[in-house]
């Protein structure tokens, strides 16, 4: 049975080497904690723009799909965080607030069919600053 000589040193990491180590594992793990935090940032910033789109669409597909286009007047409507219609007052998150124009551009035939429509959003809902969004589109009777 062989026998293992002792040189009289342990072979082993110095202090300063586990230091090191550490201090880069450190500073990888703050790096990735702080983009972390920018990521859920984009992430809330894109589901308010998604759900600005989708009460935008159902807004204007209510008047166009449902033949309601001679109804279409400027009004208030309120929407729930997850984009649908609200009915209850504590399940507001957005406001709309929706004007109903001519629009000031156009051949005569077009500006009598035509509506210029105005969406103003603010959200959170009665903020004493809130974010808003402004969306303007046109739409013409055929």
């Amino acid at each position: 049975m062989p026998r293992f000589r002792s040189t009289g040193r342990e072979v082993a990491f110095s202090l300063i080497e586990i230091t090191l180590a550490l201090g880069i594992t450190s500073f990888t793990l703050i790096s990735l904690l702080g983009l972390m935090a920018v990521a859920t940032n984009a992430e809330k910033e894109a589901r308010i723009d998604t759900t600005l789109g989708m009460i935008v669409t159902q807004s204007l597909s209510r008047f166009t799909d449902g033949g309601l286009y001679s109804e279409l007047s400027s009004g208030m409507e309120y929407y729930k965080y997850d984009g649908t219609l609200a009915t209850k007052t504590a399940d507001y998150y957005f406001e709309c607030q929706i004007f109903v124009d001519a629009p000031s551009l156009g051949t005569p035939e077009l500006l009598l069919k035509a509506k210029q429509i105005t969406f103003k959003i603010n959200w959170p809902y009665a903020a004493p600053s809130p974010n808003q969004q402004i969306f303007t589109t046109t739409l013409a009777e055929y």
